[in-house]
């Protein structure tokens, strides 16, 4: 319908204006006009919301500097070459960029790539930090324990059973960090998605859990575990233990 415009589907949540209600709209040709809703769309170029009209109406209301965007739609009759060439006359006229549906496409992706790339780049500092404070805290059970380790190094025990011991308190320290990272990822991803997203811009984002991945993790940690072990075992295999055991 000419006579009536859409709005976007966010703009419907956000502001509580949907389909079958009326919206007053201040245009330049016009003064204030009041226009109904026909439908809702989904449209992802504002986070607050998009209201689209027929382009002769808009021509009524306005003047092309107020002009967004024109989307055109084919019907199934109409020969592709000559909408195609409508819609490059339009956009030379007004001095508009074309964009076809596969250029429209590599344009949102790519926005959501410079979106993502820095998400990327907070995963991995995050990653990093849990990494040295892994290390951390190994040293620190090292530093700790190294007279109980030097007095079982003294009663006769060996290096593999010292590995050992390392290699449980490591893989305790990892399986716990890890199964804590899961269980806060299950409660905090939900949040942002269905909650903070949905209200800040009124659509959601699909909701997925890496299950393949997880079911990898009872032999990853272990494996993971294992090479961090080397470290410590290192400094504990070349101990002295009268050193260790001398007392001031």
């Amino acid at each position: 319908d000419k006579n009536r415009i859409l709005v976007s589907k966010n703009l419907c949540f956000l502001e509580k204006i949907c389909k079958g209600d009326t919206i007053t709209l201040t245009t330049e040709k016009k003064g204030p006009v009041t226009l109904e809703i026909q439908e809702e769309k989904e449209h992802f170029f504002s986070e607050r919301g998009t209201i689209l009209m027929d382009f002769q109406l808009f021509k009524q209301l306005y003047t092309i500097e107020f002009l967004n965007s024109i989307r055109l739609t084919l019907k199934k009759d109409k020969n592709y070459h000559d909408g195609y060439r409508l819609i490059h006359n339009i956009s030379k006229e007004y001095g508009l960029i074309h964009l076809d549906q596969i250029k429209l496409g590599e344009l949102y992706l790519q926005g959501m790539d410079q979106v993502f790339s820095v998400l990327d780049t907070l995963k991995i500092t995050a990653i990093s930090i849990s990494v040295l404070s892994l290390i951390t805290s190994i040293f620190y059970y090292v530093k700790e324990k190294s007279r109980i380790l030097a007095g079982l190094k003294a009663i006769g025990m060996s290096l593999s059973q010292l590995y050992f011991l390392l290699f449980y308190q490591i893989l305790f320290l990892v399986t716990t960090g890890i199964t804590s990272g899961i269980v806060n990822s299950l409660i905090l991803s939900p949040i942002v998605v269905y909650g903070i997203n949905r209200n800040a811009f009124g659509w959601d984002l699909a909701f997925t859990f890496p299950v393949h991945f997880v079911a990898k993790l009872p032999i990853i940690i272990p494996i993971f575990s294992a090479f961090i072990t080397i470290i410590p075992f290192y400094f504990v295999s070349r101990m002295k233990i009268s050193k260790e055991l001398n007392y001031e």
